[in-house]
């Protein structure tokens, strides 16, 4: 059975610390668009989930081409 990131992380971290409903709302709705839950935020969004999910595209589209460039040149 596959178990959502979000869901895995919020486990996770629940072990660790304690989480507001405000950072579990982050954490689930984080994809934004992409996520399988879009129809649950749409229009309900909030500025904690916005950054998470802005600093989900920017490590997936921003740092992760960097590395893979930097990685290109080296070989």
């Amino acid at each position: 059975m596959k178990i959502p990131h979000e869901i895995t992380g919020i486990h996770i971290l629940s072990k660790l610390i304690q989480l507001t409903e405000e950072e579990v709302f982050a954490i689930l709705h984080h994809n934004g668009a992409y996520g399988a839950t879009w129809y649950e935020l749409k229009n309900s969004e909030r500025p904690l989930q916005m950054i998470l999910h802005f600093a989900d595209m920017w490590a997936s589209r921003v740092d992760e081409v960097e590395a893979i460039e930097v990685k290109n040149t080296l070989f």
